[in-house]
């Protein structure tokens, strides 16, 4: 199962996808599924959410026994925080705009 932040797009295929709008319902979202003993494989997490940036909810998520996690992002990111994302909570990045194939693929190899 696949996590989605923020975009809602139609994606059929071998995905079962959750799709959220915030980083508060990102959260909410991931405990509600984990109780329900439900596996999470995946993060997809737009690097400005609104209501937190993706640091905080990756840390959140984090702290609950989180998942891989992919950071997406329009933005040109300061280095040293993408590191330490990645270090920490993040195993790849994304820059938009995004393509479909490309990010099935970084997917797959995971």
């Amino acid at each position: 199962m696949i996590f989605f932040t923020c975009t809602k797009w139609l994606w059929g295929g071998i995905y079962n996808i959750i799709l959220v709008d915030s980083g508060k319902e990102c959260v909410e979202r991931y405990i509600a599924e984990k109780n329900n003993e439900k596996k999470i494989h995946i993060l997809l997490l737009d690097y400005k959410l609104g209501d937190m940036l993706d640091n905080i909810v990756a840390c959140k998520i984090s702290q609950l026994n989180g998942v891989k996690t992919i950071l997406i992002s329009a933005y040109d990111l300061n280095e040293k925080m993408v590191n330490d994302l990645q270090r920490r909570y993040c195993i790849g990045t994304i820059k938009k705009p995004i393509r479909i194939p490309t990010m099935i693929q970084q997917i797959d190899n995971m």
